[in-house]
């Protein structure tokens, strides 16, 4: 089945029904089906008789006992005889290979946490088991209570779901409020967060003010919401190790801002970062020559390692504490990038990047001048995965500035 994504506007899938599952067909007439949201960048609806459906990381080919006869790293989260692995792909070092199934019981949509290494949380609180409401979206975080994957489980009207989704995305990236947006005439700022809930569709009228001021093309909340339906290819988040699910460590008590939300501590996630962009800076001492067979695939998996670093803080990124580390991680991925853009072996995706860097681009300059997501460049760039169409015309945009 279709995997897990890090895309800002265009990754959709459709579960298939398993030839077998363990909902009773009868029982199943009156729930409806559930969209699952991969932070604000991949959507899947499932279906009452896709399941179980499972959410984890892949489990690699080859999965063997170790060389002395001990289990290799992370073996202890292969899919075991009889259990099925992972449906809905998230290619996160923090996800477990079976990390959440969702399933129907007594009418009703339950996820349940076979034992995930990093688990699942709920308004920072861990949990094993929990309903999914008809009613009203529901958001868990898997790997980390508050920096962690957020998964966003809705039965409302998928496409409205997605679309909403994006939009609240693109708004926070742009840094406009919803507040801002109502006083500038766009949207009234109940609809506009009702819209981005995914309880209510904008008028066509509002749909242009909103993609005008999102710098949005013309018709494109339309299309995310159509692409819910189309179905579509999703793509990678971050893969440090195929191999071993890595312990990423609980912050202290999480405080509560005033809308009840989770916040991490700054001062904790500037410490644990600085102590992995330490770890990464040690790698990359240790990288092999550039004329080295071994060199193209070491610099990836740091360019991934720093990529992942990078996204766990560029959210949290405003607060004082995290500023500097933050800039100190961009630059360190920066310097790797171009490192491997002039290796032999540079992949097209590295030569974009530096070809970016040189004519002074941002990722939301490059992205429309391809005419891509900002998700697909990212990925694109740092070796993820990203649909066809996206990756070609990202390959004619680099030949458009060489």
């Amino acid at each position: 089945m279709c995997g897990g994504a890090k895309r800002s506007s265009a990754t959709v899938s459709t579960m298939a029904s398993p030839t077998t599952g363990t909902a009773d067909q009868r029982s199943l007439e009156h729930v409806p089906p559930l969209t699952v949201l991969i932070g604000a960048v991949a959507a899947h609806v499932i279906k009452p008789g896709d399941a179980p459906v499972v959410i984890g990381r892949e489990t690699p080919a080859g999965d063997a006992p170790g060389a002395n006869g001990t289990s290799a790293p992370g073996a202890n989260e292969t899919s075991a005889p009889g259990q099925k692995p992972a449906d809905i792909l998230v290619h996160d070092h923090r996800i477990s290979r079976r990390h959440l199934v969702l399933d129907v019981r007594d009418g009703r949509w339950m996820a349940t946490d076979p034992g995930s290494r990093n688990g699942t949380f709920i308004k920072g609180d861990r949990v094993s088991e929990f309903v999914i409401p008809h009613d009203k979206e529901l958001v868990a975080h898997l790997g980390h209570p508050s920096v962690g994957i957020a998964v966003t489980f809705s039965t409302a009207d998928p496409g409205i779901v997605y679309a909403g989704m994006q939009v609240a995305a693109r708004r926070k990236e742009l840094g406009f409020s919803q507040r801002g947006l109502a006083a500038g005439g766009v949207m009234n700022a109940g609809a506009l967060i009702a819209f981005e809930k995914g309880r209510s569709w904008p008028q066509v009228g509002t749909q242009e003010k909103l993609e005008n001021v999102l710098r949005w093309p013309r018709g494109e909340i339309s299309r995310l919401r159509r692409q819910v339906a189309n179905g579509g290819v999703t793509t990678a988040v971050t893969e440090i190790d195929p191999e071993k699910t890595a312990v990423v460590p609980p912050s202290p008590s999480p405080a509560r801002e005033e809308t009840g939300s989770t916040a991490v501590d700054p001062g904790f996630l500037a410490q644990w970062a600085s102590q992995n962009l330490a770890k990464a800076r040690a790698h990359r001492a240790e990288l092999p020559p550039v004329t080295n067979r071994n060199y193209q695939s070491a610099v990836s998996r740091l360019i991934d390692e720093l990529s992942s670093l990078e996204l766990l803080v560029h959210n949290a990124s405003g607060a004082p504490e995290l500023r500097s580390v933050f800039l100190q991680v961009r630059a360190e991925l920066r310097e790797v990038m171009l490192e491997a853009a002039a290796a032999p072996s540079a992949t097209v995706g590295q030569r974009l990047f530096a070809a970016r860097d040189r004519d002074r681009l941002s990722v939301d300059d490059a992205a429309l001048m391809a005419g891509v997501p900002a998700a697909s460049l990212r990925a694109f760039e740092a070796g993820g995965h990203l649909p066809d169409e996206d990756k070609a015309l990202l390959e004619d945009f680099l030949a458009s500035l060489q």
